[in-house]
C-alpha cells in the first residue's frame, strides 16, 4: 500500500519547488523591469543631456551684473507676477554661429514674450528696433545697439531698467535655425503682396523679396526658390525669414507685425506636428541659439529648457492670446537721434506695456522710470501735456 505519510511529504517538496520556481520568475521579472526602466531613465537623460549640449549659455562678464527691477516695483504686483508669469527675452539676429548671437551684431528682432503659467496663453510685445532709451553706459541710444556694444546681458538690464520688468531669461537665435525650423514644421502660408515683388532704388526697379531670399539662402546655405507672383504660397524657410525682414517699402513697425504673425503660424503648424517631427526641429533650432537665466542665481540654461519642454505634451492648449507693438505711443525724431523711435510719454506707455502683458490696471512706474520719461519729453522736444513743439 502506498505510504500516505511519503505522498505529502512529497507534494510539499513538489510545491515548495513550484513556489521557488515562481519566485525566481518574479525576482527574474523585477530585475529585467528594473534594468529596463534604468535603462529608459539613462536614455531619457541621455536625450535631455544631448539637447543641452547644444545650446550656448553665455557667461556673464567678469565684473558685471544682471540689473533687473525686483526692488523698484510694489511687492504684491512682483509677488503676483512672478508666481503666474513667467516673461523672457527674444532676440533674433543675423549671426553665423553661436558665438556671435549674444554680442557684436545688431538685434533685429527685440520680442517680450509673456506666458501665463495658469492659463498657457502667451502675449508679444516687439520692441522696435530703433526706439530710444538708456543704454547701459547710461548714454541714449537706439536699443538695438546695445547688443552690438555689450551684450546679451547688459540688453537684459536695459530692457528691465528702462520698461521696469523683471525678465526671467533671454532667448538668442538666428535666421538659420528659424528658417530650418520652418522647413522641419512644412512650411507655413504666407501672403505675398504686389508691392513686395519689387522696389526702386536710384530709380532702378530691384527684386525686393526676392532679393532677400537670394540673401538668406547665400548666408544659411539652405535651397530655396524665388517666389514669381503675388498671392497665397506654402513659404520655405528662407522665404519666410525672407518675408520677416522686409522694411524698406513700408516701415519697421510693419515688419515687427509679419514677426509676430509668422511666429503665430509657426506654433499653429508645431501644434499639428507629431512629437518626432518636434524633436527634430528641436536639434535644428538649439543648435542655433543662445539661453540664459536671470531671475534666480540656483537657476539654469537647463532649468528653462526644463520649462519649454514642459509645453510640449499641452502644445494644443497653447495660444497666443494677442500681440503688439511696442512703444504703443510714439514719433520718429530726426535730426541728431538719427531717425530714433522716440516713446511719446514713456511713463504712460510703461503702464501700457504692464497691462498688456500681465493684464494689471493702474500700475505704478518705478522712479528711474518716470525720472526717464520725464528727460526724454524734453530731450524729443514735447511741452509736458506732450504735444511735439520741436527739439
Amino acid at each position: 500500500m502506498p505510504d500516505f505519510h511519503d505522498d505529502y511529504r512529497n507534494h510539499l517538496r513538489s510545491n515548495q519547488r513550484r513556489k521557488r520556481k515562481r519566485n525566481r520568475v518574479i525576482k527574474f521579472a523585477v530585475v529585467i523591469f528594473l534594468e529596463i526602466l534604468l535603462l529608459c531613465i539613462f536614455l531619457v537623460c541621455k536625450f535631455i543631456q544631448d539637447k543641452y549640449k547644444k545650446i550656448y549659455v553665455p557667461p556673464l562678464p567678469t565684473g558685471e551684473q544682471t540689473i533687473a527691477t525686483n526692488a523698484l516695483v510694489d511687492p504684491t504686483y512682483k509677488e503676483v507676477v512672478l508666481k503666474k508669469f513667467s516673461t523672457y527675452l527674444v532676440i533674433g539676429v543675423d549671426a553665423r554661429n553661436q558665438q556671435q548671437l549674444t554680442k557684436g551684431v545688431n538685434a533685429d528682432v527685440l520680442i517680450v514674450l509673456s506666458i501665463n503659467n495658469e492659463t498657457n496663453e502667451i502675449k508679444m510685445a516687439s520692441i522696435f528696433r530703433d526706439t530710444h532709451c538708456q543704454l547701459g553706459n547710461g548714454t541714449m541710444g537706439k536699443i538695438n545697439s546695445e547688443l552690438t556694444k555689450r551684450g546679451v546681458h547688459s540688453m537684459v538690464s536695459v530692457v528691465n531698467q528702462n520698461y521696469d520688468l523683471n525678465l526671467d531669461g533671454f532667448i538668442c537665435l538666428n535666421w538659420k535655425s528659424v528658417a530650418q525650423l520652418v522647413n522641419d514644421l512644412g512650411g507655413v502660408e504666407l501672403e505675398i503682396k504686389e508691392n513686395m515683388m519689387e522696389i526702386t532704388v536710384g530709380g532702378q526697379k530691384l527684386p525686393y523679396l526676392n532679393g532677400y531670399i537670394t540673401e538668406v539662402a547665400q548666408n544659411t546655405g539652405l535651397p530655396t526658390a524665388h517666389i514669381l507672383e503675388p498671392g497665397i504660397h506654402l513659404c520655405d524657410g528662407v522665404q519666410t525669414v525672407a518675408y520677416c525682414r522686409l522694411r524698406k517699402k513700408d516701415s519697421d513697425f510693419m515688419r515687427t507685425k509679419r514677426q509676430r504673425e509668422v511666429i503665430s503660424k509657426i506654433l499653429d503648424k508645431a501644434k499639428q506636428a507629431p512629437l518626432t517631427t518636434l524633436n527634430g526641429a528641436a536639434d535644428h533650432v538649439l543648435s542655433g541659439i543662445a539661453m540664459g537665466s536671470m531671475q534666480k542665481d540656483d537657476e539654469t540654461a537647463s532649468q528653462m529648457i526644463d520649462y519649454f519642454m514642459g509645453f510640449l505634451p499641452k502644445m494644443n492648449k497653447i495660444s497666443i492670446a494677442d500681440t503688439s507693438g511696442f512703444p504703443f505711443a510714439h514719433r520718429t525724431v530726426m535730426g541728431y537721434m538719427h531717425n530714433d523711435i522716440m516713446p511719446v510719454n514713456l511713463q504712460a506707455n510703461v503702464q501700457t506695456l504692464h497691462r498688456f502683458l500681465y493684464g494689471v490696471e493702474n500700475y505704478q512706474c518705478s522712479e528711474f522710470v518716470k525720472n526717464l520719461s520725464e528727460a526724454m519729453r524734453v530731450e524729443g522736444g514735447f511741452d509736458e501735456q506732450f504735444n511735439y513743439i520741436g527739439q
